[in-house]
């Protein structure tokens, strides 16, 4: 079963990604059950109700935009951030889009990738060396 313990990001309750049965992801918070004597019988993942009121889901927003400010300004790549495809063999060069996913690991041949979400809504995949900040025109 695939998992990946974080926090909520508005919360901050530690939950991590499940797969159900029928093969969905859920977002999920680790519950044990326990019997009378203290000892844990079995371990449960419910899905997560986060808790956070809407001025704190905005603060938190505030906080990750100036969070990606700041990276962007020292030239990392962030979610969300526009960016130009510079290099490589499989897409044009000079196409754009939004950055929506980024691996957390490199593969097995050392390369991170990213997920771009171009205008027309489709996506790729493409080596995050590939690619560079740029500026969306908004039509």
């Amino acid at each position: 079963m695939e998992s990946s313990e974080q926090k909520c990001r508005y919360c901050g309750q530690e939950v991590e990604w499940r797969v159900s049965k029928a093969g969905n992801r859920y977002l999920a918070v680790r519950a044990e059950i326990r019997g009378e004597s203290g000892r844990t019988i079995r371990v449960i993942y419910p899905a997560h109700k986060c808790n956070a009121t809407p001025e704190e889901k905005a603060a938190r927003e505030a906080q990750i935009a100036e969070s990606n400010a700041q990276a962007i300004q020292n030239g990392e790549i962030v979610l969300g951030q526009a960016v130009t495809v510079v290099k490589g063999r499989k897409f044009p060069i000079g196409t754009t889009g939004v950055i929506n996913w980024i691996a957390r690991e490199a593969d097995g041949y050392g390369v991170i990738k990213v997920r771009i979400v171009k205008e027309d809504g489709s996506t790729f995949y493409i080596n995050k060396e590939n690619i560079k900040a740029s500026i969306l025109v908004e039509a």
